[in-house]
């Protein structure tokens, strides 16, 4: 319910009681620039930890998986990879979410 409340306290009011439901759905960053200036410098799924496990593989131009996670945490710099475009897939079994797209890699 919503209660409605006079400034100073006196009177207040609520509502009936209804319930509200809304997704939060993924934001997937599409750069990383691991340099250790405390920007992007790992791969972010934001909100990642209201998903339960969420599953990524990263592929580079040809289709060669170079970093596969069941449950990914937010942490992958980039390791030692040149810097360019690469491939995600993300897998949110929860949400019933699968979502592709390019990474670029800026060092």
């Amino acid at each position: 319910y919503i209660e409605a409340v006079e400034r100073d306290g006196a009177y207040s009011s609520r509502s009936n009681i209804f319930e509200v439901e809304f997704e939060n759905l993924p934001l997937i960053a599409n750069v990383i620039t691991p340099n250790n200036d405390g920007a992007n410098d790992t791969w972010l799924i934001d909100n990642r930890e209201l998903y339960g496990e969420v599953r990524v593989q990263v592929l580079d131009r040809y289709g060669n998986m170079i970093y596969e996670s069941d449950n990914y945490q937010n942490d992958w710099d980039g390791g030692d990879l040149n810097p360019g475009t690469y491939y995600y897939l993300v897998i949110i079994d929860k949400l019933n979410i699968t979502s592709q797209g390019p990474l670029m890699i800026m060092k």
